[in-house]
């Protein structure tokens, strides 16, 4: 048996057949979860009293077990979002300690400016420590997708106020 079909609980294995019987389990309750949901978005509306269901949190919850079925996580865990995926977390607002200096450098490099006269601009006595050409374009391509993100949000709600 493979990591992936035997599944340890604080010593002790769980059977094969347990494991297909679960997922089986699984599938089953997602199905009668989404049909609930369905139920419930018609019932809400004959109703004046709150639904008996959330069908955003229903949608949350048999959306994280299909994609557990799926294969997309590797534990329920990971799929509900309770462990942390690896790599750099983001602050919440999305802008980290270094986002206005990314978003000048990008300005810059936008403005056809090399990164000599970048250098040479922004630290021209080099006195300014981590100020290096290297660091300067780590922070830029760590922030580089999120500055054309933004500045592509900033465009459409220009645009289609027209």
């Amino acid at each position: 048996m493979t990591k992936k079909q035997k599944v340890r609980r604080r010593g002790q294995g769980v059977s094969l057949e347990t494991t297909s019987e679960n997922r089986a389990k699984l599938r089953r309750f997602v199905e009668e979860l989404r049909l609930l949901v369905g139920e419930e978005k018609f019932r809400r509306k004959l109703r004046a009293f709150p639904p008996s269901i959330s069908p955003d949190v229903a949608e949350f919850v048999a959306g994280a077990i299909e994609g557990y079925l799926a294969g997309h996580n590797s534990s329920l865990d990971h799929a509900f979002g309770l462990i942390k995926r690896p790599g750099r977390v983001w602050p919440s607002g999305g802008a980290g300690e270094n986002f206005e200096l990314a978003k000048h450098l990008f300005w810059m490099r936008w403005e056809g400016k090399s990164w000599d006269e970048i250098i040479a601009e922004y630290d021209p006595y080099g006195d300014k420590p981590g100020n290096h050409l290297r660091e300067l374009q780590k922070i830029l391509h760590r922030y580089e997708a999120k500055i054309v993100a933004e500045l592509l949000a900033e465009l459409k709600n220009t645009y289609s106020s027209y």
